[in-house]
């Protein structure tokens, strides 16, 4: 008796995201050599109907089917070969609601850092691995049939960012989290990418630069905690570092001047002045600190 699937919500069908290409092409025959071998066998024996694209026979809109699809339909399958952006684009729809998908790719794609952290079964193209895909195929697929634990990225971070809010800001969690965080955003803004080992590293990086117009090169000042219990004081400096880094402006680090902890801010942008010093006010309330902000100075080349 084949399976059926555990109702989850969404329709009985699997969408099947992944590049078309022209009929006749290599690529329309990769795809539809995927969907006839290996996957609507696979989805047949839980009684779920395979879906793609260029089988779409309804009339309307094709665009309109599609998203329709991604959103409600109970599985989708990613094959990411190639990184088509019509793929990205679908996928993305997929990520904002909460229901399963499987991502697939050949093993010679190299994947971007965010799509890299979800899990990809990797596949080689050619008959002798027909069996390794169909085999890691059907855990997924099984997995995502009858588990309950699935999150989408988009899931994952509503989660995270709702736990973080109920944390006091010296809460040893939250420092962690926020640690976490620039290491992943310096990851990816680097051309450093762990799944792929040609990769060059975060040492061909220049921060600095993504805040240069022209020859102005950007603003620097000091903002310099006082009057308060010296703890709290380098607490406050502390905790100020990482909330700027989490908007992408890199500071000194906390330096002391005659015991005065202060964070300097250098070549960063004129726009981002009164964030800036929206932070640094947030934060003398949140810690019962003083501050003291210098007056910015403009920089040119």
């Amino acid at each position: 008796m084949p399976e059926k699937p555990i109702d989850k919500g969404g329709k009985d069908e699997c969408f099947f995201i992944t590049p078309i290409g022209l009929e006749g092409s290599d690529t329309r025959r990769k795809t539809e050599g995927l969907i006839r071998t290996i996957i609507r066998p696979i989805l047949a024996e839980y009684g779920i109907e395979v879906v793609a694209a260029h089988n779409i026979s309804k009339s309307g809109s094709i665009t309109d089917q599609v998203i329709s699809h991604l959103l409600k339909d109970k599985l989708v399958i990613a094959n990411l070969t190639g990184l088509n952006p019509n793929v990205m684009y679908e996928l993305a729809i997929r990520h904002a609601t909460d229901l399963p998908v499987i991502s697939i790719a050949e093993d010679t794609t190299s994947l971007p850092f965010d799509i890299g952290q979800e899990r990809t079964i990797m596949y080689t193209p050619d008959f002798y691995a027909v069996d390794d895909l169909k085999i890691a195929l059907k855990k997924a697929v099984y997995s995502a049939i009858h588990d309950n634990d699935y999150e989408s990225p988009i899931k994952k971070v509503q989660k995270l960012e709702a736990f973080k809010e109920t944390l006091p800001p010296s809460d040893p969690t939250l420092i962690i989290l926020r640690k976490l965080s620039k290491i992943e955003r310096l990851i990816k803004t680097s051309n450093y990418n762990p799944y792929d080992d040609s990769s060059t590293g975060a040492s061909d990086w220049n921060p600095e630069m993504t805040h240069y117009q022209g020859s102005f090169k950007g603003i620097s000042f000091t903002a310099s905690f006082v009057n308060g219990n010296n703890d709290k004081i380098v607490m406050a400096c502390d905790y100020l570092k990482d909330r700027i880094e989490e908007i992408d402006v890199f500071v000194d680090s906390a330096i002391n001047v005659k015991s005065e902890p202060m964070v300097v801010f250098n070549q960063v942008s004129i726009s981002l002045y009164p964030q800036l010093k929206e932070i640094i006010l947030e934060t003398t309330v949140q810690y019962g600190v003083g501050v003291h902000i210098s007056e910015p100075t403009l920089n040119y080349e």
